[in-house]
């Protein structure tokens, strides 16, 4: 999130911070990333699993993008 908000702070807020539940914030992660046209195959489940592969390709392909 710190990362979306680094790179497009005019589509990306901290907001999804303050959710205390992880699959609610990384379900808001995902949106925001959508919204600035980085968001790939990966689920809000695979984010709160920390599944790091699939994690390591997503922070790839948002500095792909951006």
């Amino acid at each position: 999130m710190v990362l979306l908000n680094a790179l497009a702070p005019e589509s990306c807020d901290l907001s999804p911070l303050e959710s205390k539940e992880p699959l609610e914030r990384a379900t808001l992660v995902l949106a925001q990333a959508e919204q600035i046209g980085c968001r790939m195959y990966l689920s809000p489940k695979d984010i709160v699993d920390g599944s790091s592969n699939l994690n390591l390709a997503f922070v790839a392909h948002i500095f792909k993008e951006r």
